[in-house]
């Protein structure tokens, strides 16, 4: 083993270059190995992958179109697909099998119509229908694919033999280029490697040579970067170190810079004195402190020169001391600034020596306590002011004991100093207060900020005195600050005012109005609970608030009202109409002037008066009904009895006329006219159309008369209890049936919702009338929808439920809706918004009789313009005998 190391040492060779070069061809000639047998296996890989693709894809290209011709059972057409698939290159067979293994296809026509019997085909009959890899040899590779119906039924199998010859001539294809291109690599790496070492060992060169002027110190030298190899980056690296030397050099210079702009701006006062006191150094806070210029005092001004007449002796008694000890700590002088102000300081010094041990010079530093001298005035003006305040001041403990209180708290309590210091201050609190002072107190020091509270004290006398306090804990010091006044009469008065407050209060909440006071700003200074109730703000959260932020649908009526009346007169406005939720709400707003110890308000008084208004329209309305009803049934006769002439004069004008009326034809041969002539003559004058004219006028003239007398008599039927649910669906079901195509509308593309309530009892009504009634304002709902926007589709909701002794039934439309004065008048006989041809205008007068008078029920009608309208009619779940 030694002997082919040494060999190999021999053999070895002694130079880098050659090493180099070496080494490069031989890991070429690994690689390229490598390479090749890697592209080989990848090669054939890819090949018999491909093979099996192809293949796939034209078995299942088979199948597909086999399918109609097994299906068929066409033997020929199957014969005909597959000799078009024999041309495919290196296939060795196709078939085409039935589910039972018969040969319907081959390309070797001598095995059509016999049986698959080996162990593969017999496998493939019970597979599952998918695309199958039956064998995948080196020569051969057999695929078959299922045959499916459109439903998704095997029919059958087709199947295809490829073979792979040419897979082997393409691998040695691929292994003969890869030697070839081994031994090309070779020749390329050796002398690109002889290359690479003449170019290494050059650079090598120049970075010796580089090191050398470094070492001789010259520093701004550089390696040119020429390329980006392993010698350039060790150059790279070489001109970084230089770098990194030229950088420190500039850092200490940095340092340097700061540790003087430190010391220029440092928040104390620096300087330096030397053995004769004069100024040899001082920073920027000192002089600006002191008004000067570092020239004015550097060399020019000895440190007394600067000490106020006051501290001189200070400054004199201490020095010596200062020279021997070497140091000198918290030092109070007062200075003067170069305006001639005084500056209070607190100096500390330290004594540098030479090395004799002699004095040689001094560094001091100053701080300014010009607002800690002010402080320590303040404190000595509060212990006087904390002698003589009339309020209590204390001063408590961590522990709840009191450290100091002033005259005013002894003379309160009636306790002398020592009395009072030698217990905890919560002893002399009343027992019932005690727990919400330590809880005060425990809150104060937790959050850290100053309490207001009151509480009440035991006297030495044996009374009860109240005091409120306002207390600060102090942190640093774990002191306790309070002041606190004496509120005992204050306290006697407030228990008299709440109390008559709460008598007020308790009057104003029992109002079944709206009642607000408010100042001359109109800001709440009143909130009682119906206001709480309508607007679901409480009082608290009312009283300081604007009266337009809390009632802004009233705002601009308040607002008027509050402006005009002059704040000294009361004003009113009486049903003040207002839309909430789709419903309408009327109000009377009272306003009345308020003042109290000169300050002027205002007292406002707002009571919902819808139920009271909506009653006094229905009795309005049934009033003007009633007189309306005598007037109508006298005009209906009046008018009939004309009517009746005129239709039987169109009747016989039209009998008279007639060619098959054998009088006519005599008095026209008498005449010597014929009756063809005479109707010629007729339509070239247009008279049938006067004539059908005349009719159609009588016609309506007479309904108009129909629905009058109707309008104006009793009903005679008898009441009977009926379903109100089932009423309503047949008059739907009426309703369903009425098509206009003049008027536009067909009540069967309408969109009906059914919101009955369960357990309605039966009514008692006569059912023509109400049906009449439901169907009036269902046909009404279905005109009115016609008006629709595009985008919006007609829908009515017809509800069934009870509301206390009525039973209630509303129809509800999504059409444009009415303002507010055709609502007022829609029940008025003859009043109309349609055309003269599309209604009488009696249909919900008539209907609103049925209910009111016939059936003593209500009727109303809510509307929005552009929101839709509701109808709602209340009838009695009870009456007494029958109806008349």
């Amino acid at each position: 083993m030694s002997s082919w190391w040494s060999l190999l040492k021999w053999l070895w060779p002694s130079t880098i270059r050659t090493r180099m070069i070496c080494g490069v061809a031989f890991i070429h000639l690994v690689l390229m190995s490598a390479f090749v047998v890697g592209l080989v296996e990848q090669q054939r890989a890819f090949l018999r992958q491909q093979s099996i693709e192809h293949t796939h894809s034209l078995v299942q290209t088979l199948a597909i179109n086999s399918s109609s011709w097994v299906l068929a059972n066409d033997v020929a057409g199957l014969e005909e697909i597959v000799v078009a698939v024999r041309l495919y290159p290196g296939l060795r067979y196709a078939m085409v099998v039935s589910n039972d293994g018969q040969v319907l296809a081959h390309t070797d026509r001598s095995r059509v119509g016999l049986y698959l019997n080996d162990d593969t085909s017999r496998a493939l009959l019970q597979a599952p229908p998918e695309v199958r890899t039956l064998h995948a040899g080196p020569a051969l590779l057999d695929v078959a694919a299922p045959i499916l119906t459109s439903t998704g039924k095997l029919a059958g199998w087709a199947r295809i033999g490829q073979g792979r010859e040419h897979i082997t001539k393409n691998l040695a294809a691929v292994t003969r280029n890869g030697i070839l291109y081994t031994l090309l690599a070779l020749a390329v790496g050796s002398a690109f490697a002889i290359l690479i070492g003449y170019r290494l060992t050059s650079g090598l060169n120049r970075l010796l040579a580089l090191a050398g002027q470094v070492k001789d110190g010259r520093h701004d030298l550089r390696m040119a970067i020429t390329h980006d190899d392993e010698i350039s980056r060790l150059g790279e690296g070489f001109n970084r170190m230089l770098d990194a030397i030229v950088a420190g050099e500039e850092n200490i210079q940095k340092a340097s810079d700061e540790i003087l702009d430190l010391y220029n701006n440092a928040p104390c006062g620096y300087h330096s004195l030397d053995k004769d006191g004069l100024f040899i150094r001082v920073n920027d806070t000192e002089l600006r402190w002191l008004g000067y210029q570092r020239e004015e005092l550097i060399g020019r001004r000895r440190f007394t020169d600067l000490v106020a007449e006051s501290s001189l002796k200070t400054f004199r008694d201490n020095f010596p001391l200062f020279k021997e000890r070497g140091w000198v700590h918290d030092l109070e002088f007062e200075m003067v600034r170069k305006d001639g102000s005084i500056l209070p300081v607190l100096l500390s010094a330290t004594a540098v020596f030479d090395d004799d041990g002699h004095y040689a010079k001094s560094r001091s530093t100053i701080y300014d306590i010009t607002e800690r001298k002010q402080a320590e005035r303040e404190r000595e003006q509060y212990f006087t002011f904390f002698q003589s305040s009339a309020d209590l001041m204390v001063i408590a403990d961590p522990n709840g004991c009191f450290k100091k209180i002033n005259p005013a708290c002894l003379e309160s309590l009636g306790y002398s100093e020592a009395e009072i210091l030698v217990k905890p201050f919560i002893e002399f609190v009343h027992p019932d207060d005690r727990q919400a002072t330590l809880d005060e107190m425990a809150r104060q020091l937790q959050r850290g900020f100053s309490l207001n509270f009151e509480n009440r004290y035991l006297c030495k006398d044996g009374t009860v005195r109240w005091f409120s306090w306002r207390a600060r804990y102090n942190e640093a010091e774990g002191l306790t600050y309070g002041t606190g006044r004496d509120i005992t009469e204050r306290k006697h008065d407030e228990e008299q005012i709440r109390l008559l407050k709460n008598s007020l209060a308790n009057i104003v909440d029992s109002m079944p109005s709206v009642l607000v006071a408010m100042d001359r700003n109109e800001i709440v200074t009143q909130w009682n609970r119906r206001a709480e109730e309508a607007t679901g703000i409480t009082a608290a959260e009312a009283l300081g608030q604007p009266i337009s932020r809390l009632l802004p649908d009233f705002s601009p009526w308040v607002e008027a009202m509050h402006s005009k009346s002059g704040k000294r007169r009361p004003a009113s406005l009486e049903k003040l109409l207002l839309e909430k939720g789709g419903e309408r709400h009327f109000y009377d707003l009272m306003m009345y002037p308020l003042t109290t110890n000169g300050v002027e308000g205002t007292v406002v008084r707002i009571e919902d008066v819808t139920e009271r208004t909506r009653i006094q329209e229905l009795m309005i309305q049934t009033e003007k009904m009633m007189s309306v009803g005598g007037l109508a049934a006298g005009m209906a006769h009046e008018i009939n009895n004309p009517l009746g002439i005129i239709t039987q004069a169109i009747q016989n004008i039209e009998r008279r006329v007639s060619p098959d009326l054998p009088a006519n034809q005599r008095v026209a041969r008498e005449l010597g006219i014929s009756m063809e002539e005479l109707h010629a003559y007729f339509g070239q004058r247009q008279i049938p159309q006067f004539i059908d004219s005349i009719r159609v006028a009588s016609a309506r003239a007479s309904r108009i008369v129909t629905n009058m007398l109707r309008f104006s008599r009793r009903a005679e039927t008898t009441m009977e209890a009926v379903s109100l649910g089932a009423l309503l669906e047949q008059a739907l079901e009426l309703a369903a049936n009425d098509y206009d195509l003049k008027k536009k509308y067909d009540f069967r593309s309408i969109e009906v919702v059914r919101e009955y309530a369960p357990d309605i009892p039966e009514v008692p009504v006569v059912a023509v009338e109400i049906e009449q009634v439901v169907l009036n304002m269902l046909k009404n709902a279905a005109q009115a929808m016609t008006a629709n926007p595009p985008g919006r589709n007609p829908r009515i909701v017809l509800r069934l439920g009870q509301d206390g002794k009525y039973a209630v039934i509303e129809v509800e439309d999504n059409g444009p809706g009415m303002t507010e004065d055709i609502r007022r008048r829609v029940f008025e006989p003859f009043f109309s918004t349609k055309s003269p041809d599309s209604g009488t205008g009696l249909g919900l007068s008539v209907s609103f009789m049925i209910v009111t008078r016939n059936h003593k029920g209500l009727m109303e009608v809510v509307s929005t313009p552009g929101n839709g309208t509701c109808f709602t009619v209340r009838l009695p779940l009870h009456t007494e005998g029958s109806h008349e």
